[in-house]
């Protein structure tokens, strides 16, 4: 039973009592005990930021890749139960080859349906770039969805149907999410790296900034979209959501942090912008982390001041 009379003087305290609130209201959301799911929240400057994250997968047609993609994450990510984790699927696409892949799984909260007949009014206008049309619109779709009023998710932790996951992917996430609200240069975090081949991927422990969009499995904050991207998010992006988020007028100078060796990697399946060929070429030699890193050290580092300053050294040295 919650004592009202604590709960009162909790939030009296000020900043910890509010997040002490956030994190109880998410425990009655889950219908657990104790404060919080074991996502501590983080001091920063002076006050106490929750972390209460959400994963989203996004589908289409394609049942047998969500399957895969699935049983990846619950049979190798560390503590992903800790999350609320929802599938969101095209109505457009095969809406009752998803629904039965999700039923079968208990920790899938629920199903989402993008009713893409919303849209249709809007869709003769862009017919050239149809698919381009309902994927854009069904990201944004999830993402009312999880920073919708009425909800308490602080961070949406985003995936699509054709991925396989390493075991700490999530505890990435909760290793730096913190750092989306201590550097206000910082985009998002993502857990992949372009990059990430044999040759260039080796640390598990080294995280990097980038000025480019990564996408593919990426963690954005609740502010970004109420502030920014709720209010120019594309009715169609010509060459795809991702390129459009890639524009100087939407990263405004900021950056996202990558894992030099990826926590994401991109099995093959039809898509709109990746052909097999170039799939064969760059992501199927990606390196995907097969261990759970504990440990990622301090990594006030990659905080744009003290990150310039290293790289800096780094060239001075070289």
């Amino acid at each position: 039973d919650v004592d009202v009379g604590k709960l009162v003087l909790v939030v009296a305290m000020g900043r910890f009592g509010i997040a002490f609130l956030a994190n109880f209201c998410w425990t009655l959301m889950i219908g657990g005990s104790g404060i919080g799911i074991g996502l501590p929240d983080v001091e920063i400057g002076r006050k106490v930021v929750p972390f209460m994250p959400v994963v989203a997968f996004l589908a289409y047609d394609n049942a047998d890749s969500l399957e895969r993609t699935l049983n990846s994450f619950e049979e190798s990510v560390v503590g992903f139960r800790k999350f609320h984790s929802y599938v969101s699927v095209d109505s457009g696409g095969d809406v009752d080859g998803i629904r039965t892949v999700v039923e079968k799984r208990e920790w899938v909260r629920d199903l989402w349906i993008y009713d893409r007949s919303k849209d249709d009014e809007d869709y003769h206008l862009f017919a050239p770039h149809s698919s381009r049309f309902y994927i854009t619109r069904h990201y944004r779709s999830v993402f009312q969805r999880v920073f919708g009023s009425g909800t308490l998710y602080t961070h949406a932790i985003l995936f699509e149907d054709d991925f396989l996951f390493a075991p700490d992917v999530l505890g990435y996430f909760e290793a730096t999410w913190w750092l989306l609200d201590a550097d206000p240069t910082l985009f998002c975090v993502s857990a992949w790296n372009d990059n990430g081949i044999p040759r260039f991927a080796s640390n598990s422990t080294i995280l990097r900034r980038t000025d480019i969009f990564p996408g593919l499995g990426w963690m954005v904050k609740r502010s970004l979209w109420e502030h920014q991207l709720s209010k120019s998010w594309p009715i169609v992006a010509t060459s795809g959501w991702d390129h459009w988020i890639r524009l100087p007028e939407q990263m405004k100078g900021r950056s996202c942090i990558f894992p030099e060796v990826s926590r994401i990697f991109h099995f093959w399946s039809k898509g709109t912008n990746v052909a097999r060929s170039e799939y064969e070429k760059i992501f199927s030699k990606i390196v995907l982390q097969q261990s759970q890193v504990v440990d990622y050290g301090n990594l006030e580092y990659l905080i744009e001041e003290y990150y310039n300053r290293e790289i800096a050294e780094a060239v001075r040295e070289a």
